[in-house]
């Protein structure tokens, strides 16, 4: 591997439920994808704005892609759920400040016509 510069915390990319999967399934899912990090080490967590509760939620493997890393996470959630914030915790050695970085997904149903 060539030698790595610049910032290498890990640069999130945030996707939220489409119209057709909260009418459909009357749910959603709130989807983290975590770009040009390195090292690999890496931990994702969610959790509702303001709580303490870890949310169950699924990883995806993280992906070598040229000389970093990526992985996404993602959250469903019930309609009734997504009127509350959520946030997805990121954890890396190299997140700005040494601290955890906190990526807020607003709640989806007030704006969205279902």
């Amino acid at each position: 591997d060539r030698r790595l510069d610049g910032d290498l915390f890990p640069k999130p990319t945030i996707f939220f439920p489409s119209v057709e999967e909260v009418k459909r399934h009357s749910a959603g899912t709130h989807l983290c994808l975590l770009q040009n990090f390195f090292p690999d080490a890496i931990k994702v967590q969610w959790k509702e704005k303001n709580g303490n509760t870890i949310l169950e939620s699924h990883q995806g493997n993280i992906i070598k892609t040229n000389d970093t890393y990526m992985k996404f996470s993602w959250l469903t959630l019930t309609k009734k759920a997504m009127e509350k914030e959520h946030v997805c915790i990121v954890k890396h050695e190299n997140n700005k400040g040494g601290r955890d970085q906190e990526i807020l997904f607003s709640p989806v149903n007030k704006g969205m016509r279902l």
